[in-house]
């Protein structure tokens, strides 16, 4: 912890400390009634909070974003594995919703590759040309 400038002539970090580890005593002890209260409490007012809660996102994105690059960034190989283990355990559940999803859009999708490709036709074709290109440079 930093070395803070005391604001008043009682505060300084010994009594900070103190207090501090009053209350993280005090939220262990409870825990459970905090979080009980808390739920609660978010049931009751759901639409205040979620109102709160979009106007804190609105406000504050790009802290928001930094806070999650920065989260991904220290635990990207973490998160990975537990991306990797899901897919491992749940394929056929994923491949059976993937499946699914493309039967009920099939004409959105359609639509979606048709656009892609009128929009990059030139990039496409040009890939195509250097694809056939070295794939018949290695025949020769």
């Amino acid at each position: 912890m930093t070395k803070m400038t005391p604001i008043f002539e009682d505060d300084d970090e010994e009594n900070r400390e103190k207090i501090n580890a009053k209350r993280r005593k005090h939220y262990e002890e409870n825990r459970e009634k905090l979080n009980a209260y808390s739920r609660k409490y978010r049931e009751e007012n759901l639409e205040k909070v979620r109102a709160k809660e979009r106007k804190y996102r609105e406000e504050n994105r790009e802290k928001i974003k930094a806070r999650e690059r920065k989260h991904y960034e220290d635990n990207s190989e973490k998160i990975k594995a537990r991306h990797r283990k899901y897919r491992e355990e749940n394929r056929e559940k994923i491949l059976a919703y993937k499946r699914e999803y493309r039967e009920e859009n099939r004409e959105k999708l359609n639509a979606k590759q048709r656009k892609y490709y009128e929009d990059n036709s030139e990039k496409i074709k040009a890939q195509h040309r250097k694809y056939y290109a070295k794939k018949k440079q290695k025949e020769e």
